[in-house]
């Protein structure tokens, strides 16, 4: 099989959207693989993960996108501008 950008960017969104996908059905490991994908996103756009992904049991609405946070903070390799400045991206 091959990917594009794009293939690529609805399998993840798909996994981190919906936390019940049967490619990722524990607790655990979906929280594991949001906090991987944190990573490596910082890997690539600087920051560093402060706080592993945890489950928000106040977030009230069925939308899952709201129900899991992480804390990225910014380090040296974090550029000035570009992403996180963005305060949508957060």
């Amino acid at each position: 099989m091959k990917l594009t950008n794009g293939k690529l960017a609805e399998i993840f969104n798909r996994i981190l959207t919906d936390p019940f996908s049967p490619e990722i059905d524990d607790q655990a490991l979906f929280e594991r693989f949001c906090t991987d994908a944190a990573k490596l996103l910082c890997d690539y756009c600087g920051g560093e993960v402060a706080k592993e992904e945890q489950y928000r049991p106040e977030a009230a609405s069925n939308d899952w996108k709201d129900h899991y946070v992480v804390e990225i903070v910014p380090n040296e390799s974090s550029p000035e501008g570009g992403l996180w400045a963005d305060p949508a991206a957060t």
